[in-house]
Protein backbone atom coordinates (compact mmCIF):
# COMPACT_ATOMS: atom_id res chain seq x y z
CA UNK A 1 0.00 0.00 0.00
CA UNK A 2 1.26 3.42 -1.03
CA UNK A 3 1.81 6.30 0.74
CA UNK A 4 -0.30 8.06 -0.88
CA UNK A 5 -3.03 5.29 0.00
CA UNK A 6 -2.45 5.75 3.69
CA UNK A 7 -3.11 9.28 3.93
CA UNK A 8 -6.33 8.76 1.96
CA UNK A 9 -7.91 6.57 4.95
CA UNK A 10 -7.24 9.33 7.58
CA UNK A 11 -10.24 10.95 8.37
CA UNK A 12 -12.47 7.59 8.33
CA UNK A 13 -10.07 6.21 10.75
CA UNK A 14 -9.91 9.13 12.61
CA UNK A 15 -13.73 9.21 12.57
CA UNK A 16 -13.97 5.67 13.85
CA UNK A 17 -11.87 6.58 16.80
CA UNK A 18 -13.80 9.38 17.90
CA UNK A 19 -17.04 7.14 17.84
CA UNK A 20 -14.99 4.56 19.99
CA UNK A 21 -14.38 7.13 22.28
CA UNK A 22 -18.33 9.10 22.35
CA UNK A 23 -19.79 5.41 22.57
CA UNK A 24 -17.62 4.42 24.96
CA UNK A 25 -17.06 1.08 23.53
CA UNK A 26 -14.46 0.10 25.48
CA UNK A 27 -10.58 -0.20 25.52
CA UNK A 28 -10.14 -3.02 22.38
CA UNK A 29 -12.61 -1.66 19.95
CA UNK A 30 -10.39 1.99 20.42
CA UNK A 31 -6.98 0.28 20.11
CA UNK A 32 -8.23 -2.31 17.07
CA UNK A 33 -9.64 1.45 15.23
CA UNK A 34 -5.72 2.68 16.13
CA UNK A 35 -4.11 -0.61 14.64
CA UNK A 36 -6.73 -0.33 11.47
CA UNK A 37 -5.59 3.38 11.03
CA UNK A 38 -1.73 2.56 11.26
CA UNK A 39 -1.60 -0.63 9.62
CA UNK A 40 0.06 -0.33 6.18
CA UNK A 41 -2.20 -2.71 4.17
CA UNK A 42 -5.38 -1.37 4.92
CA UNK A 43 -7.03 -4.64 2.92
CA UNK A 44 -5.90 -7.12 5.75
CA UNK A 45 -8.53 -6.84 8.55
CA UNK A 46 -7.37 -6.53 11.73
CA UNK A 47 -10.17 -6.87 13.79
CA UNK A 48 -14.35 -6.25 13.07
CA UNK A 49 -14.87 -2.09 13.05
CA UNK A 50 -17.34 -0.51 15.04
CA UNK A 51 -20.82 -0.31 14.57
CA UNK A 52 -22.00 3.11 12.09
CA UNK A 53 -18.37 3.32 10.96
CA UNK A 54 -16.98 2.86 7.40
CA UNK A 55 -14.87 0.53 6.02
CA UNK A 56 -11.45 1.43 5.05
CA UNK A 57 -11.30 1.34 0.52
CA UNK A 58 -8.81 2.27 -2.28
CA UNK A 59 -11.21 4.76 -3.51
CA UNK A 60 -10.58 7.43 -0.86
CA UNK A 61 -9.86 10.80 -1.76
CA UNK A 62 -8.70 12.93 1.40
CA UNK A 63 -5.05 13.41 1.05
CA UNK A 64 -4.14 15.27 4.25
CA UNK A 65 -0.82 14.66 6.29
CA UNK A 66 1.85 11.68 5.95
CA UNK A 67 1.72 8.49 8.04
CA UNK A 68 4.67 9.53 10.11
CA UNK A 69 2.67 12.66 11.15
CA UNK A 70 -0.42 10.38 11.38
CA UNK A 71 1.39 8.26 13.95
CA UNK A 72 1.95 11.18 16.12
CA UNK A 73 -0.85 11.95 15.88
CA UNK A 74 -2.87 8.75 17.34
CA UNK A 75 0.01 8.50 20.02
CA UNK A 76 -1.22 11.88 21.74
CA UNK A 77 -4.93 10.70 20.63
CA UNK A 78 -3.88 7.68 23.06
CA UNK A 79 -2.55 9.25 25.93
CA UNK A 80 -5.65 11.67 25.79
CA UNK A 81 -8.17 8.91 25.95
CA UNK A 82 -8.41 8.43 30.16
CA UNK A 83 -8.90 12.04 30.24
CA UNK A 84 -12.14 11.60 27.71
CA UNK A 85 -13.28 8.59 29.09
CA UNK A 86 -13.20 9.27 32.79
CA UNK A 87 -14.86 12.59 32.76
CA UNK A 88 -18.18 11.48 32.83
CA UNK A 89 -19.08 12.04 36.84
CA UNK A 90 -21.91 9.93 38.09
CA UNK A 91 -24.71 12.98 37.89
CA UNK A 92 -26.55 13.95 41.23
CA UNK A 93 -24.36 11.66 43.08
CA UNK A 94 -23.81 13.39 46.06
CA UNK A 95 -25.51 16.72 45.54
CA UNK A 96 -26.76 19.11 48.32
CA UNK A 97 -30.28 18.25 49.47
CA UNK A 98 -33.11 20.67 49.42
CA UNK A 99 -35.06 21.37 53.18
CA UNK A 100 -38.72 21.27 52.91
CA UNK A 101 -39.44 21.32 56.63
CA UNK A 102 -39.74 23.71 58.32
CA UNK A 103 -41.63 25.82 55.51
CA UNK A 104 -40.84 29.10 56.60
CA UNK A 105 -37.77 30.60 58.39
CA UNK A 106 -40.04 31.11 61.64
CA UNK A 107 -42.30 28.67 63.36
CA UNK A 108 -43.47 28.36 66.98
CA UNK A 109 -42.87 25.24 67.25
CA UNK A 110 -40.15 24.02 70.16
CA UNK A 111 -39.55 21.14 68.42
CA UNK A 112 -39.57 21.29 65.05
CA UNK A 113 -39.55 18.56 62.22
CA UNK A 114 -36.90 18.70 60.02
CA UNK A 115 -37.19 16.93 56.33
CA UNK A 116 -35.14 17.04 52.96
CA UNK A 117 -35.98 15.99 49.39
CA UNK A 118 -33.77 12.73 48.60
CA UNK A 119 -30.71 12.81 47.14
CA UNK A 120 -30.05 9.51 44.53
CA UNK A 121 -27.00 7.43 45.52
CA UNK A 122 -27.18 8.95 49.10
CA UNK A 123 -27.26 5.44 51.64
CA UNK A 124 -27.45 8.55 54.45
CA UNK A 125 -27.11 11.48 55.93
CA UNK A 126 -25.39 13.49 58.47
CA UNK A 127 -27.08 16.02 60.74
CA UNK A 128 -26.11 18.76 62.97
CA UNK A 129 -28.29 20.92 64.94
CA UNK A 130 -27.24 23.76 67.08
CA UNK A 131 -30.05 25.95 68.62
CA UNK A 132 -28.64 29.80 70.48
CA UNK A 133 -31.12 31.74 72.46
CA UNK A 134 -30.79 35.62 71.69
CA UNK A 135 -28.42 36.47 74.56
CA UNK A 136 -26.14 34.03 72.53
CA UNK A 137 -26.07 31.08 74.95
CA UNK A 138 -25.93 27.61 73.44
CA UNK A 139 -29.01 25.67 74.43
CA UNK A 140 -29.33 22.50 72.12
CA UNK A 141 -26.62 21.07 70.10
CA UNK A 142 -27.07 17.38 68.60
CA UNK A 143 -24.66 16.00 65.58
CA UNK A 144 -26.89 12.20 63.96
CA UNK A 145 -26.65 10.03 61.40
CA UNK A 146 -29.66 9.02 59.85
CA UNK A 147 -30.82 6.95 56.95
CA UNK A 148 -34.32 8.82 56.43
CA UNK A 149 -34.94 11.92 54.91
CA UNK A 150 -36.36 13.24 58.26
CA UNK A 151 -34.85 14.00 61.52
CA UNK A 152 -36.98 14.96 64.66
CA UNK A 153 -34.92 16.45 67.68
CA UNK A 154 -35.31 14.57 71.02
CA UNK A 155 -36.75 17.14 72.95
CA UNK A 156 -37.60 20.75 72.73
CA UNK A 157 -34.94 23.18 71.10
CA UNK A 158 -35.72 26.42 73.31
CA UNK A 159 -38.62 27.07 76.05
CA UNK A 160 -39.12 30.74 74.05
CA UNK A 161 -37.41 32.07 71.26
CA UNK A 162 -34.08 30.63 69.56
CA UNK A 163 -32.05 30.37 66.42
CA UNK A 164 -31.20 27.55 64.68
CA UNK A 165 -28.90 26.42 62.06
CA UNK A 166 -28.63 22.95 61.13
CA UNK A 167 -26.27 21.20 58.05
CA UNK A 168 -27.33 18.36 56.54
CA UNK A 169 -24.52 16.41 54.30
CA UNK A 170 -25.85 13.39 52.53
CA UNK A 171 -22.83 10.67 52.41
CA UNK A 172 -22.93 8.76 49.02
CA UNK A 173 -20.76 5.63 49.78
CA UNK A 174 -17.59 6.28 50.93
CA UNK A 175 -17.56 10.24 50.78
CA UNK A 176 -19.63 12.80 51.99
CA UNK A 177 -21.77 15.50 49.54
CA UNK A 178 -21.95 18.95 49.15
CA UNK A 179 -23.59 20.41 53.15
CA UNK A 180 -26.52 22.40 52.95
CA UNK A 181 -26.97 24.96 55.91
CA UNK A 182 -30.24 25.30 56.52
CA UNK A 183 -31.27 28.46 58.95
CA UNK A 184 -34.61 29.46 61.14
CA UNK A 185 -36.25 30.95 63.81
CA UNK A 186 -38.53 29.83 66.87
CA UNK A 187 -40.78 32.00 68.86
CA UNK A 188 -43.06 29.56 71.20
CA UNK A 189 -45.05 33.24 72.13
CA UNK A 190 -47.52 32.99 69.47
CA UNK A 191 -48.50 29.51 70.02
CA UNK A 192 -48.74 29.85 73.99
CA UNK A 193 -50.60 33.05 74.01
CA UNK A 194 -50.79 35.66 76.52
CA UNK A 195 -52.08 36.10 80.08
CA UNK A 196 -54.76 39.05 79.47
CA UNK A 197 -56.87 40.84 82.33
CA UNK A 198 -54.32 41.18 85.00
CA UNK A 199 -55.79 43.54 88.22
CA UNK A 200 -54.91 43.33 91.94
CA UNK A 201 -57.99 42.49 94.15
CA UNK A 202 -58.03 44.22 97.66
CA UNK A 203 -60.39 41.59 100.27
CA UNK A 204 -59.70 41.70 104.06
CA UNK A 205 -56.91 43.32 103.67
CA UNK A 206 -55.08 40.29 101.69
CA UNK A 207 -53.71 41.22 98.34
CA UNK A 208 -54.58 38.73 94.93
CA UNK A 209 -52.87 38.91 91.90
CA UNK A 210 -56.02 37.67 89.21
CA UNK A 211 -55.30 37.43 85.68
CA UNK A 212 -57.29 35.28 83.04
CA UNK A 213 -55.08 32.59 80.75
CA UNK A 214 -54.70 31.07 77.78
CA UNK A 215 -56.52 27.76 77.67
CA UNK A 216 -53.22 26.08 76.61
CA UNK A 217 -51.31 27.14 79.83
CA UNK A 218 -50.23 24.50 82.05
CA UNK A 219 -48.50 27.32 84.83
CA UNK A 220 -47.63 30.80 85.07
CA UNK A 221 -44.78 32.12 85.67
CA UNK A 222 -44.68 35.70 87.58
CA UNK A 223 -41.60 38.45 88.66
CA UNK A 224 -42.53 41.59 90.64
CA UNK A 225 -39.35 44.18 89.74
CA UNK A 226 -38.45 47.74 91.94
CA UNK A 227 -40.15 50.41 89.54
CA UNK A 228 -36.93 52.71 90.25
CA UNK A 229 -34.05 50.68 90.30
CA UNK A 230 -35.15 47.26 88.36
CA UNK A 231 -34.46 45.54 91.29
CA UNK A 232 -36.10 41.44 91.89
CA UNK A 233 -38.26 41.96 94.41
CA UNK A 234 -40.17 38.65 93.91
CA UNK A 235 -40.83 35.75 91.60
CA UNK A 236 -43.40 32.38 91.60
CA UNK A 237 -44.64 30.00 89.51
CA UNK A 238 -48.17 28.64 89.90
CA UNK A 239 -50.74 26.37 88.21
CA UNK A 240 -53.96 28.29 88.94
CA UNK A 241 -55.02 31.95 87.18
CA UNK A 242 -54.49 33.39 90.90
CA UNK A 243 -51.38 35.02 93.54
CA UNK A 244 -51.26 36.02 96.95
CA UNK A 245 -49.00 39.08 97.62
CA UNK A 246 -46.41 38.97 100.05
CA UNK A 247 -47.43 40.87 103.43
CA UNK A 248 -44.30 43.04 103.42
CA UNK A 249 -44.35 43.47 99.18
CA UNK A 250 -45.08 47.69 98.63
CA UNK A 251 -45.04 49.57 95.53
CA UNK A 252 -44.30 51.26 93.55
CA UNK A 253 -43.05 48.03 91.33
CA UNK A 254 -43.65 46.21 88.23
CA UNK A 255 -45.20 42.98 87.18
CA UNK A 256 -44.60 40.89 84.73
CA UNK A 257 -46.43 37.36 84.18
CA UNK A 258 -45.83 35.10 81.07
CA UNK A 259 -47.96 31.49 80.46
CA UNK A 260 -45.96 28.48 80.02
CA UNK A 261 -46.65 25.57 77.67
CA UNK A 262 -46.28 22.39 76.19
CA UNK A 263 -44.95 24.26 72.72
CA UNK A 264 -43.01 26.83 75.09
CA UNK A 265 -43.71 30.27 76.49
CA UNK A 266 -45.75 32.53 76.03
CA UNK A 267 -46.06 36.58 75.38
CA UNK A 268 -44.95 39.02 78.52
CA UNK A 269 -47.75 40.93 79.90
CA UNK A 270 -47.56 43.89 82.54
CA UNK A 271 -49.02 45.31 85.19
CA UNK A 272 -48.15 48.56 87.54
CA UNK A 273 -48.87 49.08 90.95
Amino acid sequence: MSTKDQERSLLPRLGAIYAAVIEHAGWKNIFCQLAIFLKVDASAPVCSPLAGTRPLHAGSHMDVMSYPSRAILAIVLVCLLPYTVEAAPTPNACSPVIVIEPHTPKTSDSRPNLAWEPIPGASAYRVKLDSRIPEGEKVFSAEVQVSTTSFLPAKALTESRAHVRATITPICGTSDGIPTVFQFDIDTAPACGTDSNIRISNTSGKRQLLWAGPKSAQSHNIWIYEADTGKLLSNAEVSESSWMFPDDLVGPAIIAIRPKCTAGQGMFSYLAF
